[in-house]
């Protein structure tokens, strides 16, 4: 008092400070004050007075004469009196030390908040106070998102969201299904072609199946949920939500540095190609054992001309088809014309002239040109031979005489 009794002399009438009860401070402050001063310091007012009328004796019981200080209760109830001013003073200091420290708490606070603000408004290059004391402005901005743009947002991020879907099943979906559903249909004319045409004692038929190792992508692929068209595709999305992300981290560029431009590039090409989806092969059936050989399997045991008939045998059923050779009509007027080089080397004379007998039973006309060794079995098998000669610059043709 004495110390600070020129600053109370010249300071106004009336002057006052509120403080929180330590049941009403938050935490960490509360933990300042112990159980006991929590039961004893309640709400109330502190009241520092001057007395009026000074003598000997107050200043022997009050050690603040001519001030003397009451602590009040709320309910009106007193509490302490002038003769209890040294413990009115102790709790008042207890409230000044932790008013200080949250006064810096909050002063803290205040400063992280302005940095935020000053940020935000920088970026989205505003106009808002950044050190006002309300939050006004940004209360309504923050009000403006979530109850104007943020819905608006929505709704535009959903009719993206469907646009992209569609064109995902338009673009990629549907003609990734109808070509693997084309191949199907092609490969089931081949059989019908291969069905009668016995090579030896073999016959030939083509399989396809599902590639186990996009299985997933082709059930996808296939599934006839697609084909709703009376509903929009959120079953099918939810269906195959996991799926569809699966196949796009693979197909499209998301920015990721360690996916290499080649990698990126070699996975388009794959999963945009049907034939990744599916796996081909073609069974070799012996007529009269009823053993069943695959392709696949015996291509790395058997000879080179038992390996290259099965090839042969593709590609004549494949140029049947194309010429539609077993149909009738204006459509099966057609050339028919095959043109191989060195084909069948490696076959032995009984199979050649099984490939020359499938050759005719599948109504078409090939040119083949071989090595001249070879003329001679060939010429007993062909209904033509020509042999072309070199005689220095200059080349020509003749017609291959029987001896």
């Amino acid at each position: 008092m004495k110390i600070n009794e020129a600053r109370i002399k010249n300071s106004p009438d009336g002057i006052y400070a509120i403080v929180p009860s330590p049941e009403n401070i938050v935490q960490p402050h509360k933990k300042e004050f112990d159980e006991v001063a929590r039961k004893i310091i309640k709400p109330g007012i502190i009241f520092c007075l001057r007395q009026k009328n000074e003598n000997e004796e107050c200043e022997k019981i009050n050690p603040l004469n001519p001030y003397f200080l009451v602590y009040v209760y709320e309910d009106g109830s007193k509490f302490f009196n002038f003769t209890s001013a040294k413990s009115i003073l102790e709790i008042y200091q207890s409230f000044s030390v932790s008013s200080s420290r949250l006064l810096y708490t909050v002063n803290s606070i205040f400063s992280q908040l302005t940095r935020l603000r000053r940020d935000y408004v920088s970026k989205y290059h505003l106009t808002y106070q950044v050190e006002a004391t309300n939050n006004d402005e940004f209360e309504n901005e923050l009000n403006d998102f979530k109850e104007v743009k943020l819905p608006s947002y929505k709704e535009k991020i959903e009719d993206s969201y469907h646009k992209a879907t569609q064109q995902f099943k338009d673009d990629f979906i549907f003609k990734i299904r109808g070509a693997i559903e084309d191949a199907k249909d092609q490969i089931e004319n081949l059989n019908v072609a291969l069905k009668q045409s016995l090579f030896g004692k073999d016959l030939y038929r083509f399989t396809v199946k599902p590639n186990q190792q996009y299985r997933r992508f082709y059930d996808m692929l296939m599934d006839d949920l697609i084909l709703n068209i009376e509903k929009d595709e959120t079953e099918f999305v939810e269906k195959y939500k996991d799926t569809m992300n699966e196949l796009f981290q693979q197909i499209v560029d998301d920015g990721n540095n360690d996916k290499k431009n080649n990698e990126l590039i070699a996975n388009v090409e794959k999963f945009t190609d049907y034939r990744s989806y599916l796996d081909f092969d073609l069974i070799v059936t012996n007529k009269e054992t009823n053993e069943e050989q695959r392709l696949s399997k015996m291509i790395k045991k058997k000879s080179g001309g038992e390996t290259q008939t099965p090839f042969y045998i593709a590609i004549l059923a494949s140029f049947s088809q194309l010429y539609h050779a077993n149909e009738e009509g204006n459509i099966a007027n057609t050339t028919r014309l095959i043109i191989f080089d060195e084909a069948f080397s490696k076959m032995d004379p009984t199979r050649f002239k099984e490939a020359v007998r499938l050759l005719r039973k599948f109504n078409l006309q090939v040119i083949l040109s071989a090595p001249s060794d070879k003329v001679g079995k060939i010429s007993e098998l062909v209904d033509e031979t020509l042999v072309v000669l070199h005689d220095k610059n200059r080349s020509f043709v003749k017609l291959f005489a029987k001896e």
